[in-house]
């Protein structure tokens, strides 16, 4: 397989990338966090 070399190098990548992503709410809050994905998303906290 062409990627089978890889694999493990591939694998901790992925999974340090959704640890970043998994903690960036709790460090920045959504209010912070929504406007990084896209500019026109906002949070003004109310329900």
């Amino acid at each position: 397989m062409l990627v089978a070399p890889d694999r493990p190098r591939l694998r901790a990548l992925l999974e340090a990338d959704v640890a970043f992503h998994s903690r960036r709410p709790a460090e920045v809050g959504l209010g912070a966090l929504l406007p990084e994905l896209d500019p026109r998303l906002s949070w003004d906290g109310r329900n």
